[in-house]
């Protein structure tokens, strides 16, 4: 046992003989522990952010060994370099940032070291530019970004433009700058989703990454083409203008925006990007070449020959967050009697809250993790907050609270949660209701509540330890319980596996007032056609707690966004709602070990902080299977099921499935070539999971009928 664990178990030991002994004595009335040692609890502190990026001003540093990538816990940390110097900032005070300005150092992240040869990657989107000038056929050979990146003459692009006189790499970079920039082989693949090809292979001192680049692992990137912070990028100020062509509705500076890739999208008119709609998600359908988006390159240089690069510290894909924990309340979690399943035959188990903000004895508390499968709304129907029935099923309101007529006065997280007691020391809040920011949905009127959702305001606030954008960041990611990943209150099928990132609920309206907002599982916030009866959603409370009156908290330790706790251990439930009574509000029950009243803080638990293993959960079934066709060949696609490992896709020119062809994919996403002119084929799909290696499938989904065309 080390020191730290034996001065723990030795003063709980003591803790626990002393309280004995006045119990004994008559000295300490029953009952009467709770609220004084709560007192006794360490310190609250608000959130803070423990990690951010370690820049080191440019030709300030002497040159530093540079390391490959190193990726821990979902976050990505690159070392940087200066080199070579780009219009970016407003230097001349004028109010915008064009040519008029100075130049600034251009920051490189590094991608791979191999001896001297690095390979880089702008931090950020330098420059807006189209894919190619024109709307035509082009490839990664023939476009006119190849040429303006690297200062190609008009035989070189297929629109015959001229770049000689004013490209990106005259205009970055020195005479001696360029020469260390080694000339590269140009790999240029095909689009492998939609077998476009993706031409001759090019040697380019510039270029841009293409799709196998930007999702390897080797790079620091994630290995998937789906939402992820490692491949965000944020604007300069002169691409947020328009940058060298002027190109209009660009995101604004240090915000992320799309950025090109090199390679093909579905077809010869359009080329794949980084998405920042989808933050991070590579768009391999692509857009039209002609299209506006940044431009972000890449190169190879060679550190020996060039004396002009300086260390510019490290980037990380995402800050690090730390709140304080308490215990509070419980609720079902875990598989307690080992049945297999999470449900409602369970013990509860005592629910850990991040401490959002602390003022005096006001607590601001948001769920560790998603605590409940629940919809925004039992219908599909316009609502606010203040008439959906999340909001009375929180809280335990009537019929006449909600727009559905449903009273939750007998059934809801409120009661079944908390005792008496614990509901007193819940404060009641005034919850704002604003519109949605970016499509002006309105809010509805504000509510009193005491149990509630985030909305968007809160969960892009950096003082309660988010971050301040709506993009992928593991400051808003949280995982399921084994109770929520089994289907919750409403039995959903679609919820990810117990301890997974899942998407939560915001109070925010969506992009219409029958869609709500919520947090996707890679922590971006998504407001886009998210149906308020969507049944694959989780709940996630926050509730402002008077800790002076509180009974029954106690100190749980740390957690950090990147999925890093210190946990004093679990405690023994206190005395919530019996798990077979989940509308009462009993008194709390007192739990005895040794002889001794519960008391918050010390763990009567034989193994602190170890839940039994969630049971096993079904794949379910595959929603939303649309077909797309072009040309004799259909692009099946459907939502994502965040528990499958992979799906298969069955199609036939029969109702009856006869002479069926099967095909497994790991995407959501499947492309069927050389189907026959003039038939009517038949879709359907499942997704399924693995037990050691055998794949065991969830149920098909609806079949899709479509007719291929001449």
């Amino acid at each position: 046992m080390d020191k730290n664990k034996q001065r723990k178990f030795i003063f709980r030991k003591q803790a626990a003989l002393l309280l004995t002994g006045a119990l004994l004595a008559g000295f300490l009335p029953m009952g009467t522990g709770m609220k004084s040692w709560a007192a006794e609890q360490p310190t609250l502190r608000n959130p803070c952010i423990l990690k951010t990026t370690q820049e080191v001003a440019p030709g300030s540093s002497e040159k530093k060994e540079l390391k490959n990538p190193t990726m821990e816990n979902g976050i990505t940390t690159w070392d940087c370099i200066w080199f070579g110097n780009y219009w970016q900032e407003d230097t001349n005070g004028d109010g915008k940032a064009d040519k008029n300005d100075e130049k600034t150092p251009i920051k490189w992240r590094v991608l791979s070291v191999e001896g001297d040869d690095v390979f880089l990657l702008a931090d950020k989107n330098m420059d807006c530019q189209m894919y190619n000038d024109t709307e035509t056929d082009v490839t990664w050979e023939t476009c006119t970004m190849r040429s303006w990146l690297n200062g190609y003459g008009a035989k070189m692009n297929r629109d015959g433009k001229d770049y000689s006189d004013n490209n990106f790499l005259d205009n970055a970079f020195s005479t001696g700058e360029q020469s260390a920039i080694k000339t590269t082989n140009v790999v240029n693949d095909d689009n492998m989703e939609y077998s476009i090809e993706g031409g001759n292979d090019t040697l380019d001192k510039v270029f841009l990454l293409s799709i196998d680049e930007v999702v390897s692992s080797e790079y620091g990137f994630t290995y998937s083409n789906d939402d992820t912070n490692t491949r965000l990028a944020v604007n300069t100020a002169y691409t947020a203008t328009g940058g060298e062509i002027g190109g209009e509705y660009m995101s604004n500076a240090g915000r992320e925006d799309s950025w090109w890739l090199r390679s093909p999208g579905d077809g010869s008119i359009y080329a794949s990007f980084v998405d920042e709609l989808s933050p991070g998600c590579v768009n391999a359908d692509g857009s039209i070449v002609d299209t506006y988006h940044a431009a972000r390159p890449a190169l190879h240089l060679n550190l020996s020959s060039v004396s002009s690069w300086s260390y510019a510290g490290t980037v990380p894909s995402d800050d690090v967050a730390e709140w304080d924990c308490i215990w509070f309340g419980n609720y079902w979690q875990e598989d307690t009697n080992g049945d297999g399943k999470a449900d409602k035959k369970d013990e509860k188990t005592p629910i850990k809250w991040r401490v959002l903000s602390v003022e005096g004895d006001d607590v601001f508390l948001l769920a560790d993790k998603n605590l409940d499968a629940q919809r925004y709304n039992d219908a599909n129907t316009a609502v606010a907050w203040e008439t959906c029935t999340m909001r009375s099923w929180l809280n335990g309101y009537g019929a006449e609270a909600n727009q559905e007529e449903k009273d939750y006065r007998d059934n809801n997280f409120f009661n079944s949660a908390f005792s008496e007691e614990e509901q007193s020391a819940i404060k009641m809040t005034n919850v704002v209701n604003d519109d949605n920011p970016e499509y002006s949905t309105e809010g509805g009127r504000d509510t009193s509540d005491k149990v509630y959702l985030l909305s968007i305001a809160e969960v892009t606030k950096t003082e309660y330890g988010f971050t301040f954008s709506g993009s992928c960041t593991n400051t808003r990611q949280a995982v399921n319980t084994a109770y929520t990943a089994a289907g919750g209150e409403i039995g959903s099928e679609y919820m990810s596996n117990a301890g997974r990132e899942d998407s939560w609920w915001l109070r925010s309206p969506g992009y219409r007032s029958d869609s709500a907002s919520c947090v996707y599982y890679h922590g971006n916030v998504i407001g886009l056609f998210i149906d308020v009866d969507d049944s694959y959603r989780a709940a996630r409370p926050a509730l402002h707690l008077n800790l002076s009156s509180a009974p029954g908290w106690s100190y749980a330790g740390t957690v950090t966004s990147d999925k890093k706790a210190e946990d004093p251990g679990t405690p023994t439930p206190t005395g919530s709602p019996s798990p077979t009574e989940p509308g009462s509000t009993q008194k709390p029950q007192e739990t005895v070990a040794l002889g001794i009243p519960f008391q918050p803080g010390i763990s009567t638990t034989p193994t602190p902080g170890i839940s039994p293993a969630p049971g096993k959960v079904t794949v379910g079934k595959v929603p939303a299977l649309k077909l797309k066709q072009k040309k004799g060949t259909v692009t099946a696609s459907w939502k994502r099921n965040t528990r499958a490992k992979g799906y298969q896709i069955c199609y036939s020119t029969s109702k009856k499935w006869k002479n069926k062809k099967l095909k497994l994919t790991a995407k959501n996403k499947a492309v069927i070539k050389n189907l026959k002119k003039k038939k009517n084929y038949y879709f359907r799909v499942r997704a399924y999971r693995l037990e050691g290696t055998k794949k065991v499938y969830g149920a098909w989904s609806s079949v899709k009928k479509i007719k291929i065309k001449k």
